[in-house]
Order: C-alpha cells, then sequence, then structure tokens
C-alpha cells in the first residue's frame, strides 16, 4: 500500500490443467464507477509470484502514464474501500506471441487491460479472485493538533513529526534527513503552485457527490505526473533534485496526504497548510526567507551532490 513499501505482494495460485502462464490484475472495487486497474501484468510464468520476480510485460494502469504496481491508497483515509486480485490462467505461455491480425492488437508494455482481454478471450482456461478491504487510518506520522504555524512565526520548541524542534529550526527535521531544508521548502512551493495552476477551478465550482468523485480524479491525475523534471526547468534548483523531492512531499511522506490538501483548501491556504502543517517543508520560514531561496538556489554553483551546477537559458 502508499502506506508501506507499495510493492507487490507474494502470491500463489495452481495452475490447472492446460494452464501455460497467468495474467495478474489488481482492482479497486468501486460500487458505483466499476473498476480501476491498480496492477496488470501478463505471460507470467509458474504457479507463484515472487517479490524479487522481474515481470516482462506490465500495461497501463488507471493512473494514466503510469505502469507497474500502484497499491490501494483510498483518498479518504477513514472509509474501507474493497480490492480485488484476479489470477486469469491462459492456454498459451505468451499472450504477446499469441496475436492475430484479425484482433488487431499487439500487446507490449503499456497496454491497456482493454487490449489484453481482447487478446486472452480465446485462450483463458480458468481464473480465480481474492477480495479483501483495506481502510488506511490515521497517518503514521502525524501532526499535533496544536501546531498551526503561520508564515511568519514558528513555536518556540514542540514535537513536530517525531522530532524535538528547537527554536530557530528550519522545515521538519524528519524530511530534512534526505533532502536539504532550503531545498524541500522550495520544492514544496513550487509543486504547489504548479499543481494549481493545472487545476481548472471549474472543477470545484459544484460540492455535490458526483463532483466531489471528479474532484479527486482531477487531483490524483495532476499529482501523478506533476513531480516530472520538465515541470521544473525554469526554476533555481537543479531540475533533478526539485523532481527526488517533490516525489519525495507528494507521494512517499506519510504525514503529507497530498490528495486531501488539494481537494479541501483554495489559494494560499493550500501552500500554507502543505508546506507549512501537513509536510512541514517550510516550518520556521520567514515570507521573506522563502521568497529569497529562489535568489540563493540561483547563484549557487554546486548542488546538493557537489557537482557543477550551470544553468542554460531557456528560449
Amino acid at each position: 500500500t502508499c502506506d508501506g513499501p507499495n510493492v507487490a505482494p507474494a502470491l500463489q495460485w495452481r495452475m490447472p490443467a492446460g494452464g501455460k502462464s497467468v495474467v495478474l490484475l489488481l482492482e479497486a472495487v468501486l460500487p458505483e464507477e466499476g473498476a480501476s486497474i491498480h496492477w496488470l501484468a501478463w505471460d507470467v510464468p509458474g504457479e507463484q509470484y515472487e517479490l524479487s520476480q522481474a515481470l516482462k510485460h506490465e500495461g497501463t494502469t488507471d493512473f494514466k502514464t503510469t505502469a507497474g504496481y500502484r497499491g490501494p491508497c483510498p483518498i479518504d483515509r477513514h472509509v474501507r474501500h474493497s480490492y480485488r486480485f484476479t489470477v486469469v490462467a491462459c492456454a498459451v505461455s505468451s499472450l504477446t506471441d499469441a496475436w492475430t491480425t484479425s484482433d488487431e492488437v499487439l500487446l507490449k508494455s503499456w497496454s491497456t487491460w482493454e487490449d489484453v482481454q481482447r487478446v486472452l478471450r480465446p485462450h483463458e482456461v480458468a481464473r480465480a479472485s481474492l477480495q479483501f478491504h483495506y481502510r488506511r487510518g490515521p497517518p503514521m506520522v502525524s501532526l499535533p493538533p496544536t501546531v498551526t504555524p503561520s508564515l511568519t512565526q514558528s513555536p518556540a520548541t514542540t514535537d513536530f513529526a517525531g522530532d524535538r524542534v528547537r527554536e530557530g529550526t528550519k522545515g521538519n527535521p524528519k524530511l530534512a534527513k534526505r533532502f536539504s531544508p532550503q531545498l524541500l521548502c522550495y520544492s514544496c512551493r513550487t509543486v504547489v503552485r504548479a499543481v494549481s495552476s493545472k487545476l481548472k477551478p471549474s472543477v470545484f465550482a459544484k460540492s455535490d457527490a458526483r463532483a466531489k468523485r471528479d474532484q479527486a480524479s482531477a487531483v490524483a491525475e495532476v499529482l501523478d505526473d506533476i513531480c516530472d523534471q520538465t515541470n521544473f526547468l525554469k526554476g533555481a534548483f537543479p531540475p533533478l533534485q526539485v523532481e527526488q523531492a517533490c516525489q519525495y512531499l507528494v507521494h512517499e511522506y506519510d504525514g503529507a496526504d497530498a490528495e486531501r490538501v488539494f481537494l479541501d483548501f483554495r489559494g494560499a491556504a493550500r501552500e500554507d497548510h502543505f508546506c507549512h502543517v501537513s509536510t512541514g517543508a517550510c516550518q520556521g520560514y520567514s515570507e521573506p526567507e522563502i521568497s529569497n531561496l529562489g535568489i540563493a538556489g540561483d547563484t549557487e554553483s554546486m548542488d546538493e551532490m557537489g557537482r557543477k551546477w550551470v544553468r542554460n537559458p531557456v528560449c
């Protein structure tokens, strides 16, 4: 799940007579919308899947530009969601080699479930499913409810994300174990503004149940793509570093809950909450200090790894 390593679990099955390979599928079972694909793989040999096993063919999930396993990660932490693993036995060892010209489907990496089903249909021997439920619960690392820093204030001392923060400390010490506080704060603000620019205000014009589902889908889609370094080419810090910091803040840090922040807050409140409360990346920084991070980063000749950084002009 997204609250852990987010890797596919080990699976075992018994191959029926005539079966030579299997298709693996993980779906989120949605009562109204149907099923959402979290994982799709085919041409899997044998009767088990191990964590270290390399898969030759994995298809596109419903996370648009993502192939490979995406574990359960409900937006609403406190609601139990249903998921289903499906194993389909095939009479051929490779669906990729079994396509016919009449189907006009050639399976390859990033193929969709619809394409796989068209090729699979005449070769299916049997299938079995395992349905389970998952609820995230509270974040693994949560902030005390009394910590609500403003852009110009920082508490004298407080327990923040499991570390004792002293007066004058910049950023979240837990995050700073992997990235510099300056890079994290700069990246956090840059990411929030980039996400907000891609979310159309019209998406949030209504508040009925259907609109909320559309909003959640729009936010998830933007967050899936936002950390690509091409979105940060004109920034003050090296794009690859900002991409890595973005991945950590948005997708890996347990306390962030980025989707919920972008759904519940608008305008400057998003930046304040995500960078000062949710992640704490800009904790202790004043507004002028945050504005100067870009200037400082632009004049640095060395990056965090000790490599020379020279910005090329962008036409």
